[in-house]
């Protein structure tokens, strides 16, 4: 799905482990873009394309979003229920 939202990206590598003063956390090497330069950064012919991408973006979020908030509330119901089951089986080993 990125690679389509960021078609003509090229990977950049990280700088050798070696190199001076490079550490893992570090915004030494960070590119800082301002909004009006992203469509042409990300190497979008117009600002048509990147509105369409970057809405695509947001439906593919949306549906992620959706799918994480469900299988959290599964979790949760599914912790409290051990929670329970371990406090009722405790209560009677006194």
């Amino acid at each position: 799905m990125f690679r389509r939202l960021w078609p003509r990206s090229t990977p950049q590598n990280a700088p050798p482990s070696s190199a001076t003063g490079y550490r893992a956390y570090t915004t030494k090497f960070d590119l800082e873009v301002t909004a009006e330069r992203l469509p042409k950064v990300m190497g979008f012919a117009d600002e048509r394309t990147f509105l369409r991408y970057v809405a695509e973006f947001d439906r593919a979020m949306t549906e992620w979003r959706a799918s994480a908030d469900l299988a959290a509330i599964e979790a949760v119901s599914r912790v409290k229920a051990r929670v329970a089951s371990h406090v009722v089986q405790s209560s009677g080993n006194r």
